[in-house]
C-alpha cells in the first residue's frame, strides 16, 4: 500500500496484514502496488515495464456526500485506485 491512507478495511477483508510503503524509495520491481491513480504516471515513468492490473474507485462511507450519492456527479467525487504490478512480469 502506498499513499492509500489508514484504512484497515484492506487488512480487515483481505484477511492479510499489508505492508504500507511511505517513500518510494521503499517500493521495489517486485512489488504488487495499491496506490491512489494520482500516483500511476510516476510509477509508470519509474516502472517502465510495470502493468496496470485493475482501476477503479476508491470509496468510504466517510465521502458519502450529496455529490456522491447522486449518479450524475459521482465520478467526479469518488477518487480513483489503481493495483500495479511494478515488473509486469506473470
Amino acid at each position: 500500500l502506498y499513499g492509500a491512507g489508514d484504512s484497515r478495511a484492506m487488512h480487515f477483508y483481505g484477511d492479510h496484514v499489508f505492508k504500507h510503503k511511505f517513500h518510494r524509495a521503499e517500493v521495489v520491481a517486485s512489488d504488487i502496488l495499491l496506490t491512489s491513480s494520482d500516483s500511476l504516471a510516476i510509477f509508470q515513468q519509474i516502472f517502465p515495464a510495470s502493468k496496470l492490473l485493475h482501476k477503479g474507485p476508491n470509496f468510504s462511507v466517510s465521502i458519502l456526500t450529496a455529490q456522491f450519492l447522486n449518479p450524475a456527479t459521482r465520478d467526479q467525487e469518488v477518487p480513483q485506485y489503481v493495483i500495479l504490478d511494478l515488473d509486469g512480469k506473470p
